[in-house]
């Protein structure tokens, strides 16, 4: 396995410890943001790379997103943030939402990475996951 996969994986874990530990939010927080910053200035990986690897959070349907949301708005607005973290959040958010309206209209399997689970066959716990994610980036 790849770097960016290892990378997506701890910034994919640290995404769900904010909806599983919500009491530790403010130290998870920090810690994603020392992450995603460091990995995008030290060029580890692109931020294509990291979306693709970090969204499949996204198709999690034991995670409650309102953490998550929170934690991309407060990211994304924060004034020292980098411009590439900045536009990291947004491409998360417009992969998603394009993601889930492909999967929507079409019946193509929610998750890109796992195709045991599509639209067609019932929807399926992934396209709730998904679903809620969209909600709460709507929002």
């Amino acid at each position: 396995m790849s770097a960016t996969h290892y990378i997506a994986l701890k910034i994919r874990s640290l995404l769900v410890s904010l909806t599983k530990q919500p009491s530790e939010y403010d130290d998870i927080a920090s810690k994603l943001e020392y992450w995603i910053e460091y990995v995008l200035r030290v060029q580890f990986t692109t931020v294509d790379e990291l979306v693709e690897g970090v969204s499949q959070v996204a198709w999690d349907a034991s995670t409650p997103f309102a953490n998550v949301a929170r934690f991309l708005k407060e990211f994304s607005d924060a004034p020292h943030r980098s411009g590439q973290a900045r536009f990291f959040v947004g491409k998360l958010r417009k992969y998603v939402l394009r993601w889930f309206a492909i999967a929507s209209v079409v019946g193509l399997p929610m998750n890109p990475f796992n195709y045991s689970s599509s639209v067609a066959s019932g929807g399926g716990n992934g396209f709730v996951g998904a679903a809620s994610f969209v909600g709460h980036l709507i929002e």
